[in-house]
């Protein structure tokens, strides 16, 4: 016992014991531990499916027939992804869509933070840590690009509106888009005399019963029920901020509509929204398609709305004589107008314009040379409906 008080612990002839433990050194020769996997077994497989299925979905939305698309993913697939939709987030009060993202943007700052923390420390080689955030980035875009492309991006390859209906196909005389313009300018002019304005709840189901008559009529094609249009915390906000007035998110299948905008564009900019929910993606479509639906409504409110914004289409499009709109349009009218492009003024800032870029890009590269400019072709598709259906005009 004095000796090995006197050695401080240390027995005879035995080596020092460090208080961490056996000294570490090279392991010895054919000892070597295996390289620990980046991922558990099940993570591994996780993230390998999504970098599949997000490599599938993208081959997939450049490869499948635009045949195929329409007569069995429109007529049978979609809608019932759409009612799935409905049942899944048509119960709450809040943009199911607007959560979704707030949980996905959580996820990643908690990713981020945990990978800066181990970066730091160097809790693991920093080799490992960059491999396992890339393979967790790949396999998340992966996922979010298989849901998006089953759930919407294929409505991008359907057979363009034209060649179902080869009416909408013949390119309209400047005189044909006069008159045309001159229609929806009178029949403005005679729906504003005592209009009642409505907030988008109360003009929803008026613009849900038109889309399914215009559909129905149009495209004999009933139209699938999506979830409703919803309130949200910030989503409002940041439409504002990108100067965006509606949108369909592919993801939940939900009609948004900007709370900022003027009330009477609430109904078209909604049955725009509609029309891209029930599977037209292409934005002169959905355009075409939610100004049938306002038409159709059996509320003045809507088909004003529609006709308000086939005004500021066609003058875009310089449909009218520089003045016109002032000399013949009623002064509550022209007071709409005026309201439509201040609140654009309004947002026009550098947000909006990156908004934009990005929205022309993306709608490019999905197949649409147009761009943003799509949005306005709308002109061409309702002159040519109105010289074909005289019988529609109000």
């Amino acid at each position: 016992r004095r000796a090995a008080v006197a050695g401080r612990g240390v027995p005879r002839g035995g080596a020092r014991m460090s208080r961490r433990g056996p000294a570490s050194g090279p392991p010895r020769a054919g000892c070597e531990l295996p390289a620990r996997p980046l991922f558990g077994r099940w993570a591994r497989r996780f993230h390998l499916a999504g970098i599949a299925l997000g490599a599938g979905a993208a081959v997939a939305s450049a490869t499948v027939p635009p045949s195929w698309v329409e007569s069995t993913y429109v007529r049978s697939v979609h809608p019932r992804i759409v009612e799935a939709a409905r049942a899944s987030f048509g119960s709450g009060t809040m943009s199911a869509f607007e959560l979704l993202a707030f949980a996905l943007a959580t996820w990643v700052a908690v990713r981020l933070a945990l990978g800066t923390r181990a970066w730091r420390r160097r809790l693991d080689s920093r080799r490992r840590i960059v491999g396992r955030g890339a393979l967790r980035t790949l396999s998340m875009a992966g996922w979010i690009l298989a849901v998006f492309v089953a759930s919407w991006g294929l409505l991008y390859r359907r057979e363009p509106l034209q060649a179902r209906h080869p009416d909408l196909a013949r390119d309209p005389e400047e005189v044909d888009v006069r008159r045309v313009a001159s229609i929806e300018l009178e029949a403005a002019n005679a729906l504003h005399v005592g209009l009642r304005r409505l907030a988008a709840s109360e003009i929803e189901p008026a613009v849900v019963r038109g889309l399914a008559r215009a559909l129905e009529a149009y495209e004999s094609f009933p139209r699938p029920v999506g979830p409703p249009a919803r309130r949200f915390l910030v989503l409002g906000r940041v439409m504002d901020a990108f100067a965006t007035s509606g949108f369909c998110s592919p993801w939940t299948h939900e009609a948004h509509v900007n709370p900022s905008i003027p009330a009477v564009r609430v109904p078209f900019v909604l049955a725009h929204e509609l029309a891209h929910q029930a599977g037209y993606a292409d934005e002169t479509e959905a355009n075409f398609v939610g100004w049938l639906a306002c038409l159709a409504s059996d509320h003045p409110l809507a088909r004003y709305s529609a006709h308000l914004a086939m005004i500021l289409y066609f003058d875009a499009a310089s449909a009218y004589d520089e003045g016109e709109l002032e000399r013949r349009l009623a002064p509550g009218v022209l007071a709409d107008v005026a309201e439509a492009h201040e609140w654009s003024r309004e947002r026009s800032g550098p947000a909006s314009r990156v908004s934009s870029r990005l929205y022309d890009a993306y709608l490019r590269a999905e197949g649409r040379p147009e761009g943003i400019r799509s949005y306005g072709m709308v002109v061409r598709l309702v002159t040519a409906h109105r010289s074909t259906h005289p019988e529609d005009r109000p």
